[in-house]
């Protein structure tokens, strides 16, 4: 019962190593102001590009860049966590018994 639960166990390991992996080389846009802000992140969230249209910059108003740099890494973020929850999901059936309230 033990070996098999722990042999269930390091197949886990393995499949969230894969997933993080996966993650690593996804990439998500974000984008506020029809374009004129783009944030790229990773699947695992991490930020790997800021653009912000130099007509924005040019208007001076330092807060309508604030705030749509952070609609962009917002809708970025959302995205990366869209497709965690998906790629966790999908890789992770069958490999762990189902328990309630662990929600893959």
């Amino acid at each position: 019962m033990f070996g098999n639960m722990l042999g269930k166990l390091q197949e886990a390991q393995e499949k969230m190593k894969e997933v993080q992996e996966r993650l690593d080389s996804v990439s998500v846009k974000g984008e506020a102001g029809n374009g004129e802000v783009e944030v790229i992140v990773s699947g695992s969230k991490q930020i790997k590009d800021v653009s912000i249209a130099q007509s924005l910059i040019d208007r001076g108003d330092h807060e309508e860049v604030e705030d749509k740099v952070l609609m962009a890494l917002k809708q970025a973020m959302e995205k990366a966590e869209n497709v965690a929850k998906s790629e966790s999901g999908d890789l992770m059936k069958g490999v762990l018994p189902n328990i309630p309230g662990l929600n893959l």
